[in-house]
């Protein structure tokens, strides 16, 4: 039976499908507008964007929590799970917490404090540690990454 673990590690570290491996980069071969696309080069006579898509990379996964963010609006309730469940897995020696932000529809600021503090509870027990949010809508991505709560917090895929 397969381990709970490989089945993160297998999602986690799945690659854009319409991204291609060349010597500077993995570049995007899709037609049309992708949420992943970054610059410009021309690849073999035709413009590519490089792909901004990254798998995450752990080189220990037993290591690795994730936490996957509950359908619905944002609520006090759901702060305090997540801060529950994100503090027993730092507890657990679980070193990098990715939290999946699939389906946040609005950047709550209680989301946004909660991250920055479970970030520092992290660090305070393991400071080689890293917390990651992925898969965030991509019109959030920019208010995400311009909030100061969003400090040393990665967002990517």
């Amino acid at each position: 039976m397969p381990h709970a673990a490989d089945h993160i590690e297998a999602t986690l570290t799945e690659r854009c499908m319409y991204a291609r491996p060349y010597s500077r980069g993995r570049y995007c071969v899709y037609e049309g507008p992708c949420a992943f696309r970054g610059t410009w080069l021309m690849l073999n006579g035709a413009e590519h964007q490089k792909c901004e898509k990254q798998p995450l990379q752990f080189s220990d996964w037993s290591a690795v929590g994730l936490y996957v963010w509950p359908p619905g609006t944002a609520t006090l309730e759901k702060m305090h799970d997540m801060r529950r469940k994100i503090s027993v897995m730092s507890g657990a020696g679980k070193k990098a917490i990715v939290v999946d932000l699939t389906n946040v529809t609005e950047l709550h600021v209680n989301l946004l404090e909660t991250l920055a503090d479970l970030r520092g509870e992290l660090l305070a027990v393991h400071p080689d540690g890293a917390m990651t949010v992925i898969s965030l809508d991509s019109h959030l991505r920019y208010a995400f990454e311009a909030s100061p709560f969003s400090e040393g917090i990665r967002n990517v895929l």
